[in-house]
């Protein structure tokens, strides 16, 4: 099995709802879970974690 570097976040809104996404690969059951995403070469922890953000964000 190969190791997984990654970060992931929870993200509060004012009203105190939690950002949730809907993820799995196209074979699996797809579960809500909070925004990830692995760590590429030379990217910082906060920086996976704040691209996941908006990106979800720019999706609504």
């Amino acid at each position: 099995m190969q190791k997984w570097f990654g970060a992931a976040g929870i993200c509060i809104n004012s009203n105190g709802q939690i950002l949730m996404v809907l993820q799995g690969k196209p074979e699996e059951k797809k579960l809500w879970t909070v925004p990830s995403g692995g760590l590429k070469k030379m990217n910082r922890w906060m920086n996976v974690v704040k691209e996941k953000f908006l990106r979800k964000q720019a999706m609504k």
